[in-house]
């Protein structure tokens, strides 16, 4: 379970009651990478922490689920792409819970902007894009995995509130991974804000 946070907060600690409940519903093992956080560990030090705890799950058992909420869902698509491109296993399923999936300013989230039903507006998002990528790219797919290729993904799970600021990343999501051709299952949630499912 990849924890969200905006890439700058968040821990095991405070993902560690979801993390179990799905771990007890499908018996399996529950990792959460305690990956660096921005502002003091930018973008790709993320990254780069959540492919080697995925590798090191790969040695120690090569039937892995992953699973990623927010910012950890950028990761999670991340680590899936990555996976396939450089010729790692890949995980037998994905796990998307309101993925924040592409950090440019232009972004479909971004341009709807649901300030009015949101704990946070499109001005905290730039906020923490800044804090993560500094002058890096938000357009390259590695920060922004949305901008990225969507064919070969393993069985994904993907669950987003219609009135949520990222609805539109998840929306796109689903798109991208049905015209690729992905086994999906795609779970809308009404009348619900970011991170309900903590």
């Amino acid at each position: 379970l990849i924890h969200g946070g905006g890439f700058a907060f968040g821990s095991a600690r405070n993902h560690r009651a979801l993390g179990m409940h799905l771990a007890q519903l499908t018996g399996r093992r529950l990792w959460i990478p305690e990956y660096r956080l921005a502002p003091e560990h930018p973008f790709p030090a993320g990254v780069e922490d959540v492919r080697a705890v995925y590798e090191e799950a790969l040695m120690f058992n090569g039937d892995v689920v992953v699973v990623g909420d927010s910012a950890g869902g950028n990761l999670a698509a991340g680590v899936v792409q990555h996976a396939r491109d450089t010729g790692w296993a890949l995980p037998s399923s994905l796990v998307l819970l309101s993925p924040w999936l592409d950090l440019a300013p232009d972004s479909a989230s971004n341009a709807c902007d649901q300030h009015e039903i949101s704990w946070f507006d499109r001005e905290d998002m730039l906020a923490y894009m800044h804090h993560y990528l500094g002058q890096q790219a938000p357009e390259d797919p590695v920060a922004s995995p949305l901008r990225g290729n969507w064919s070969g993904f393993p069985p994904t799970y993907l669950e987003a509130s219609v009135d949520e600021y990222l609805w539109p990343d998840a929306e796109q999501a689903h798109a991208l991974l049905a015209a690729a051709g992905g086994q999906i299952q795609f779970r809308t949630e009404e009348k619900a804000l970011h991170g309900w499912q903590l």
